[in-house]
C-alpha cells in the first residue's frame, strides 16, 4: 500500500499481545496477579483477555494501552471470592500518577462484595476503579461491567472513583463510559467523577452514555453518577444521556452533578422498586446551561415517600442555578415532588413535561422556591396534593409564568392547586394564565391561594375549568368579570360554594316560549356570604341542555338563578343537586 513504512511480523504481533503469552492461566483459581501485571508493563500498545476468568489481588493501569477481551461475561478481571479482610488501596485496577490515552473493551470488573463482610477498615477500600493518582485524560471503558466492589460492613469502596487526589495543575479531561454495566457495588454504587481544584486545574468532557446501572443489594449509599467540580473548579461539556438505572434497594441518587456548565442529562430511565429509596436527577450549586430532558422516572414499589424525582438546590449563598431546561420528561409516583426547584434558581424553562402520579399522591408536583425569571408551561399534571407550590424565601419569588398547563386530579380537603406554603410568601411578578383544570380532588379548597396584592405585579387571568364538579354554562362570563375587575389577587377560582337540592325542571311548549324558571332564593336554607361586586359561578350534577344558565343577586345572602330555555318546544332538566360558588371581590 502506498505510503505505508514496512513492519516486520514480530513488530506487528508485539501491539497486541495475549496475556496469557505471559503466563496469565484465566482459570478461576490461579491468582494471576504478576502475569496481569507482565503483561502491562510490557508496553505493548494493545492486550488481548481470552475469554476466562483471572483472578488477582489489584492491577496498575499504564498510559497508552488498550486493553481488549471476548466481553464482560466471559473475559473477567475477579478479585479471590473470600472474606478476608484487603490492605488499604486494594483496587481492582488503579493509576499511580498521570494516566492518559487508555481504553478497556469488553472486560469485566468483579469484587468480593457477597462474600466480603469483613468490619476491620483496612478491608474496605474496594473500589473497581480507582483513577485518582494524577491526570485523567483521554480514558474511555466501553462494553465492561464493574460489579460487586466494596464491603458488606463499612461504608467505603464502590464501582468507580476518578479524579487526582494528589499533585497540582493535573487535567480531567475526555473520560467516557459507554454501553458498561454498572451493579449492586457497596457505598459508591456507580461512577464518581471527583475535581477537586486543589489538585487540577481543567475538568472537561465527561461522558456517560447508554449504560446500564443497578442495585438490588442493601449496601449502597451514594450516587450511581457523581459527578462534581468545586467552588473554584468548574466542570464543562458533561453528557450523562441513554443510561438505566434499576434499583431495588435503596441508594442516594441516580445522577448527581455539582459546579457544572454545558450539561445534558436525556433520555435516561429511571425505575425504582420494591422499598427501594432515591431521588432521580439532583443538579446542585451552580449548574449553568444545561438540560434535563426526555428522561423516564418512575417508582413502581413502595419507597422514595420524602424523595424529588428531579431536584435543583443550591447549599450555600451566592450559588445559582442558571439556564437550566427540563422538559419532554414523564415521571410518576415519587412521594415528595416530581421537579423541585429551590432557592437562588433563574431562568428555569420546565415544560412539556407529563407528571402523573397515580398509586401515590405526590405532595406536590412542582415546586419553586426563591426562583426568578422562569416558566412553568406546557406541561400534563395529575395527582398531586398541590399541583404547583410557589415560594418566596429569603429571596423572593419574581416573574414566574405558569402557563398552558393542564391541571387534572389533584387537590385534597384543603389543597389548592396552586398554593403557598404560608400567607406572606414575598413573591411578585408572578402570570398565572390560560391553564386548564379538571376533575379536583373533592373537597379541595380551589384553583389558586396567592395573597399577592396585585400592585406587585402578580396577575391570574384566563384560567379555563373543563371538567368535573365545576363545569357550568356560566362559566367563561364568569372569568371575564373577574378578570376586568379592580385590584384582582388571585382568587379566580377560590370562594364558597352552597349546594342545594333541586327538583325536575319542566319547560312546557307552547305560545310563551322560550320560557324562564327562577331558582334558588337562600339556597336551601343556607345564608351564603355574598354582596353586590360579587362573582358567582354556577354548576350542577346533571345535564343542561338547551337552557342558559345566569346567577344573579336579589338581596345581600340571597342568589337567583334564571334557567331560561333558547328554542321552542318542551323539555326537561332532571332533579339534582346545585351549586353557587361565590367569589369575594377584592378592593
Amino acid at each position: 500500500m502506498a505510503g505505508a513504512v514496512a513492519r516486520t511480523v514480530g513488530a506487528k504481533l508485539a501491539d497486541f499481545l495475549s496475556v496469557k503469552d505471559f503466563g496469565a492461566k484465566g482459570d478461576g483459581t490461579t491468582n494471576d496477579t504478576a502475569a496481569l501485571q507482565a503483561a502491562i508493563d510490557s508496553g505493548a500498545a494493545c492486550l488481548w483477555f481470552p475469554a476466562g476468568t483471572y483472578i488477582n489481588t489489584g492491577l496498575v493501569a499504564r498510559s497508552g494501552q488498550q486493553w481488549f477481551g471476548q466481553g464482560y461475561a466471559l473475559s473477567v478481571l475477579s478479585f479471590p471470592q473470600v472474606n478476608v479482610a484487603r490492605p488499604p488501596g486494594a483496587y481492582g485496577i488503579k493509576s499511580v500518577g498521570d494516566l492518559s490515552d487508555f481504553h478497556v473493551e469488553g472486560i469485566g470488573l468483579r469484587g468480593t462484595l457477597r462474600v466480603q463482610t469483613s468490619t476491620d477498615p483496612a478491608g474496605q477500600a474496594l473500589f473497581g476503579l480507582h483513577l485518582r493518582g494524577g491526570s485523567v485524560q483521554r480514558v474511555s471503558f466501553t462494553r465492561c461491567r464493574i460489579f460487586e466492589w466494596g464491603s458488606q460492613s463499612m461504608g467505603t469502596g464502590g464501582g468507580a472513583a476518578l479524579g487526582a487526589t494528589a499533585g497540582t495543575g493535573k487535567l480531567f479531561t475526555d473520560v467516557a463510559f459507554s454501553d458498561c454495566i454498572i451493579e449492586d457495588n457497596a457505598n459508591v454504587p456507580g461512577l464518581y467523577f471527583g475535581g477537586i481544584s486543589t489538585y487540577t486545574t481543567t475538568m472537561e468532557r465527561i461522558k456517560v452514555v447508554n449504560c446500564q446501572f443497578r442495585n438490588t443489594l442493601p449496601y449502597a449509599d451514594q450516587n450511581m453518577v457523581y459527578i462534581l467540580g468545586d467552588t473554584s473548579l468548574q466542570a464543562k461539556d458533561v453528557q450523562v444521556d441513554g443510561n438505566t438505572f434499576s434499583m431495588s434497594e435503596s441508594i442516594d441518587v441516580c445522577v448527581e452533578i455539582n459546579y457544572a456548565s454545558g450539561f445534558s442529562v436525556n433520555d435516561n430511565t429511571v425505575t425504582a422498586s420494591g422499598a427501594a429509596d432515591c431521588t432521580g436527577i439532583l443538579l446542585r450549586s451552580n449548574c449553568f446551561d444545561g438540560t434535563i430532558n426526555d428522561n423516564r422516572i418512575t417508582n413502581l414499589g413502595t419507597g422514595c415517600a420524602q424523595h424529588d424525582a428531579i431536584a435543583l438546590v443550591n447549599l450555600n449563598a451566592g450559588e445559582v442555578q442558571d439556564s437550566v431546561t427540563i422538559s419532554g420528561n414523564t415521571i410518576g409516583d415519587f412521594g415528595k415532588c416530581l421537579i423541585n426547584v429551590s432557592r437562588w434558581s433563574k431562568n428555569i424553562n420546565i415544560s412539556n413535561n407529563v407528571l402523573v402520579s397515580r398509586r401515590k399522591r405526590t405532595s406536590f408536583l412542582i415546586g419553586l422556591a426563591s426562583v426568578w425569571n422562569s416558566r412553568v408551561h406546557n406541561n400534563t399534571l395529575a395527582g398531586g396534593f398541590n399541583a404547583i407550590m410557589i415560594g418566596g424565601g429569603d429571596n423572593g419569588a419574581y416573574q414566574l409564568d405558569i402557563s398552558e398547563n393542564r391541571i387534572t386530579d389533584c387537590g385534597y380537603a384543603g389543597y389548592y392547586m396552586i398554593d403557598s406554603p404560608t400567607a406572606s410568601e414575598n413573591v411578585t411578578h408572578l402570570r398565572v394564565y390560560h391553564n386548564s383544570v379538571g376533575d379536583m380532588v373533592s373537597g379541595s379548597a380551589g384553583f389558586i391561594n396567592t395573597p399577592y396584592l396585585a400592585a406587585t405585579g402578580n396577575r391570574v387571568s384566563k384560567n379555563y375549568i373543563t371538567t368535573g364538579t365545576y363545569i357550568n354554562p356560566s362559566f367563561i362570563g364568569n372569568v371575564f368579570r373577574w378578570d376586568t375587575a379592580a385590584n384582582n389577587n388571585g382568587q379566580c377560582l377560590n370562594g364558597t360554594a352552597y349546594g342545594f337540592a333541586q327538583g325536575a325542571i319542566d319547560f312546557q311548549g307552547g305560545a310563551s316560549d322560550p320560557a324562564v324558571y327562577t331558582i334558588g332564593a337562600n339556597l336551601d336554607g343556607s345564608a351564603p356570604d355574598v354582596a353586590f361586586g360579587d362573582a358567582m359561578i354556577v354548576s350542577c350534577t346533571v345535564p343542561l341542555p338547551g337552557v342558559v344558565v345566569t346567577p344573579y343577586l336579589e338581596a345581600a345572602g340571597k342568589v337567583r338563578i334564571n334557567v331560561a330555555k333558547v328554542a321552542a318546544g318542551a323539555l326537561s332538566i332532571q332533579a339534582g343537586k346545585w351549586w353557587v360558588r361565590v367569589i369575594k371581590r377584592v378592593g
